[in-house]
């Protein structure tokens, strides 16, 4: 592939595509889904705690410990690295490791969990350290692809670009719906019913007649509406909850068994 000239159309708009995809980041992950996530961890604790390294830290105060270590690294290393590429002339190496190392620490994300605590901080720290390690990298490219008479114009380009990029994921992600199941009534003889489903909310009502055994399995999930239920096992650690119990009688045949990740399940009497 023929190398690009300074100053070329092509060349500018590449750069500030990186920006596109660079700000969802800081913006979709950082400042929105992921402090959500994270404070539903902690839904069902009063005093809101983790234990970590040795020490009770507050939900709050941990992220922000991992958060403030992860810039001294930067910090410290960013001036190191940036004088090593310019030496070396390999700048693109370093920006590409930041980007990758940024992107597994994002997948990572996916497993973040209280009870493996250490690796999904290793995978916030990954996020956060490759998105401001790359930056580094990435803004220093700018006197290497523009002349001076044009960087105003692709900097501001690339800001643009990376808050367009940042706003569509964010507007995709709120408007996302990973569908429903749905059961309108539950009648006195309606029997039983076993569900499994992954990123779908269950609603289920049912007719105040209706006796019935319930079994419960829920990940990344919440139970609502129980009002009248008699729980006979009731079992939350994190994200894992589980539940047991009936509604009405006791010795009912009627089960209800549902094992639901990713979808909170309601029910609702009528």
């Amino acid at each position: 592939m023929a190398d690009l000239q300074k100053g070329s159309k092509k060349l500018l708009n590449a750069w500030a595509f990186y920006d596109w995809a660079n700000s969802v980041y800081t913006l979709t992950i950082a400042s929105s889904i992921f402090p959500i996530f994270y404070s539903a961890l902690f839904i069902n604790q009063v005093e809101k705690v983790v234990p970590a390294f040795g020490f009770q830290f507050k939900s709050t105060a941990l992220i922000t410990v991992v958060t403030a270590f992860t810039f001294l690294v930067v910090s410290f290393t960013s001036p190191l690295l940036s004088g090593i590429a310019d030496y070396v002339g390999n700048k693109k190496s370093f920006m590409k490791f930041f980007c990758y190392v940024g992107g597994l620490g994002c997948i990572g994300l996916y497993w973040f969990s209280l009870d493996h605590i250490y690796l999904s901080l290793l995978f916030y720290f990954m996020g956060l350290i490759g998105y401001w390690g790359s930056l580094v990298f990435y803004n220093s490219y700018l006197p290497d692809i523009a002349f001076e008479e044009q960087q105003d114009k692709i900097s501001a380009r690339g800001f643009s670009m990376g808050y367009i990029g940042s706003v569509i994921l964010l507007l995709i992600n709120l408007a996302s719906d990973y569908g429903s199941i749905k059961i309108g009534r539950m009648t006195a003889n309606a029997g039983s019913i076993t569900i499994k489903a992954n990123y779908a909310g269950i609603t289920i009502g049912y007719d105040p007649s209706y006796s019935f055994r319930f079994d419960l399995d829920l990940e990344y999930a919440s139970l609502r509406d129980s009002d009248g239920f008699e729980f006979t096992k009731k079992k939350i650690e994190s994200t894992d909850k589980y539940y047991q119990g009936y509604y009405g009688s006791s010795s009912t045949p009627n089960l209800i068994k549902i094992n639901s990740d990713y979808g909170s399940v309601t029910f609702k009497r009528n």
